[in-house]
Formats: C-alpha cells, structure tokens, sequence
C-alpha cells in the first residue's frame, strides 16, 4: 500500500468571507494495486475553520472523501468507477452547512511517448 498522512496549521485572510480565520487540516491518501490490471484508492480531508475577527462569523468544519477502483484494459486504455462526498458544517453566522455527492464513471486512453 503507497500512502500518506498530511497536515498543516496556519491563518487565512480574505477568502469567501473576507474575514481572517484560524485554519487547520489534515488528511489521508492510500492507494494499492491488488491485482494485475486492478487498483483502488480512498482519500480523505479535514478542515476547521475558525474566525479571529470577534464573534462567531466564520466556524466551519468541512469532510471530504472519496474512493475508487480502476482495471486496466489495456497498456493505454483504463475503466474506473469513483464516488466523492463533501460535508460542510458551519456553526457561525457566516456559511452555510450542506452535503454533496457524486460518482463517476470513466475511460481513459492515452500513449506515453519519450520526447529524449
């Protein structure tokens, strides 16, 4: 399995809400071939906002993840099946909270020259 934890701390000016916030994240990627032609992967994000400029302006926690699984057909031709969700809960008067989710379904060809 090739992954990897990140994370980072630090403050954010402007933005969306024009406002000066506290910011932190941190997430995870894991990925791994598990068959010949097969391989997975599953990612995850979190984020808290935090707003400095007095009051509960800007509170916001968001989730993001997602997952897929690709087979190769082919050296140059793949088929993969994917889904993503995003939550964003806010608890300031500025933002608001709500979910989204997707899938997708696609093919990717290509052909990898060396130009050297």
């Amino acid at each position: 399995i090739n992954g990897s934890i990140y994370g980072s701390l630090g403050q954010t000016g402007g933005g969306v809400f024009g406002k000066i916030t506290d910011r932190s994240n941190i997430g995870i990627t894991a990925e791994k071939q598990f068959e010949e032609n097969w391989r997975w992967s599953i990612k995850a994000d979190y984020q808290h906002n935090k707003s400095l400029d007095g009051g509960a302006l800007v509170n916001t926690n968001t989730f993001w993840g997602a997952m897929g699984v690709r087979y190769a057909l082919r050296e140059w031709a793949t088929v993969g099946l994917s889904a993503t969700g995003f939550r964003q809960i806010s608890s300031g008067t500025e933002g608001d909270s709500f979910n989204r989710y997707s899938g997708l379904l696609s093919v990717t060809l290509g052909k990898m020259y060396n130009i050297f």
